[in-house]
């Protein structure tokens, strides 16, 4: 750890990642359960799919926006104000979403600040803030095991309580939950870049900032081709998280249902439990072991190997490790930008591909995806253009 870094800040901040994965996976795990609930939002199977990739899409364009300049709200306020506001706004938008009925306006909104809510926390730039770099990678792999245990719970435990309690606990229990970790974090969440008070004050100076966000965003990408790889990276590892909890769990409830079983639903359930129980699991070691292999070789080495794992665990090291310090919040906002033009890709053309065409093609994007990925890094690779 860096001067000045004491354990309670790097565990408030793995503490952080396990509030913020467990929301977006009630995010996107359970919302297409309250949406088709008959009690609450009464969407009707066929169109579950559609109408949460449509909201989702939505809600990606705003956050787009958001990215462009959430770098220049790390670097001007720090990362403290960001984070905790978040966590706020995503837990109170997680406990009114029982209370509505009505897809348009009422849910689209909610899920507008829920996914705002989320992204300070997703991207803020405190690992490589509160680490030296030659810790980094294995810093990454416990970040991925923690995320991976938050996963557990949440498409585990979660499930199980909504098989014996009504839904809606679940949106307000983990809102609650949420918000009450934004205020410890207040506490716990230590500033390592000075924050520039003449910039708050001074609208001329905020704009200056701005434009040299965008002139170092430029600089890094013609000077180094990982800040690619690592955005390309995101794109597709976005891309996949989506397509295997949102469409992957609605292929399970689909071929339960057509199997005429009328007790689909809780069996789909189940299925899922399990599947993501083992899933997140076995990655455990995988991440720790790829955690020390990043501190000690090429990134491109373990980049090639085109695994899902890989990527989302690698292309955050790779960023941590490339990107200058001043500039950090600044490229982890593209990186995140990056990831929501996959989002925004596969909720809109996902969810039309599935509910009109095969519920195969989601897969098949992702597929494709991971094979462009794959030979870009390659080639890259082998022409010498990544330095880590």
């Amino acid at each position: 750890m860096k001067p000045g870094i004491k354990p309670i800040h790097v565990l408030s901040y793995y503490l952080m990642i396990f509030t913020i994965i467990m929301i977006v996976q009630v995010i996107i795990s359970f919302l297409i359960f309250i949406l088709g609930s008959p009690e609450y939002y009464n969407v009707p199977d066929k169109q579950v799919a559609q109408t949460s990739g449509d909201c989702g899409f939505y809600a990606e364009i705003v956050v787009m926006l958001f990215d462009l300049v959430l770098g220049v709200i790390f670097d001007v306020f720090g990362r403290k104000i960001p984070t905790v506001a978040g966590l706020i706004v995503a837990g109170i938008s997680l406990i009114i979403t029982p209370y509505f009925s009505t897809i348009y306006p009422s849910f689209l909104i909610i899920r507008i600040f829920m996914s705002l809510g989320t992204i300070p926390a997703l991207n803020t730039p405190l690992l490589p803030d509160y680490l030296f770099d030659q810790s980094l990678g294995l810093g990454s792999a416990y970040q991925f095991i923690v995320s991976a245990a938050a996963a557990v719970f949440s498409t585990t435990g979660l499930l199980e309580i909504k098989k014996n309690e009504d839904i809606k606990w679940i949106f307000i229990g983990i809102g609650t939950y949420s918000i009450c970790v934004g205020i410890f974090l207040i506490f716990t969440i230590k500033e390592m870049n000075q924050i520039e008070k003449s910039s708050r004050e001074n609208k001329k100076a905020l704009k200056q900032k701005l434009r040299k966000t965008i002139t170092e965003f430029v600089v890094s990408f013609k000077e180094d081709a990982g800040f690619f790889v690592a955005m390309f990276g995101s794109f597709c590892v976005k891309l996949t998280a989506l397509t295997c909890s949102l469409f992957g769990s609605l292929l399970i409830i689909a071929n339960e249902k057509n199997s005429g079983n009328p007790d689909y639903q809780n069996d789909a359930q189940t299925k899922i439990q399990y599947i993501f129980l083992i899933g997140n699991v076995l990655q455990v070691p995988f991440c720790l072991v790829l955690g020390y292999l990043s501190d000690k070789t090429r990134m491109w080495y373990l980049l090639a190997s085109a695994s899902a794992g890989v990527i989302i665990l690698s292309t955050i090291t790779l960023l941590s490790k490339i990107v200058k310090k001043e500039s950090r919040g600044t490229l982890f906002s593209v990186y995140s930008l990056a990831g929501s033009v996959g989002v925004l890709l596969i909720n809109k053309l996902g969810g039309y591909l599935y509910d009109n065409v095969a519920h195969e093609w989601p897969f098949l994007l992702t597929l494709i995806s991971f094979s462009v990925f794959f030979i870009v890094t390659l080639i890259l690779g082998f022409m010498n253009k990544l330095k880590v």
